[in-house]
C-alpha cells in the first residue's frame, strides 16, 4: 500500500462489536502496535490486555456499558472533579479572550493527555502571545 493511499484510507474506530478475538489476533495486534513510530523512538507505551468485561468497565471508572465518553460537550480530559470547573465555563466566567482561553484549556487538560509537557508549552505560548499583545497595546497608547 502506498503512503498516500494509507493516509486517505485511515480511519478511527470508536464503536466495537461485542465479540471476542483470539489470543493469536491479540498477539498480532500488539506486535503491530509495538512496531509503530513514537516520538524520538522512545516507545513510551504500555499495553494491557483485559478480556473480562466487568474488569474493563471497572477500569473505565464510573462509565457504564453503552455510556460512551462524551467527546464533544464534556470530554473527560477537560473535566475537573465533577465537571463543576469545565474550562469553557471558566473561560466564559472570566470573559477571557482567545489567547487566555486557550491557555486555560491547555492548563486544565495537561495531566490528562498523553504529553503533559506539550500542553504546558502550548499554554505558555498563548500566554506569551497575550503578553506581546498587551505590550503592543500599551505602546500604542
Amino acid at each position: 500500500m502506498e503512503v498516500k493511499e494509507a493516509l486517505l484510507k485511515r480511519r478511527s474506530t470508536r464503536k466495537y462489536l461485542d465479540k471476542e478475538i483470539s489470543d493469536e489476533q491479540i498477539d498480532e495486534l500488539l506486535h503491530a502496535a509495538m512496531s509503530g513510530p513514537s516520538a524520538c523512538n522512545k516507545k513510551p507505551w504500555e499495553f494491557y490486555v483485559i478480556k473480562n468485561k466487568e474488569t474493563i468497565y471497572n477500569c473505565l471508572e464510573d462509565k457504564k456499558p453503552n455510556e460512551p465518553n462524551e467527546m464533544v460537550n464534556h470530554p473527560d480530559h477537560y473535566s475537573i472533579a465533577n465537571k463543576t470547573y469545565e474550562p469553557y465555563k471558566v473561560i466564559a466566567a472570566w470573559e477571557a479572550n482567545f489567547n487566555i482561553g486557550n491557555a486555560i484549556k491547555y492548563l486544565a487538560r495537561y495531566k490528562k493527555k498523553w504529553n503533559p509537557i506539550e500542553d504546558l508549552q502550548k499554554a505558555k505560548q498563548y500566554i506569551d502571545f497575550e503578553i506581546e499583545h498587551l505590550k503592543e497595546m500599551s505602546s500604542n497608547d
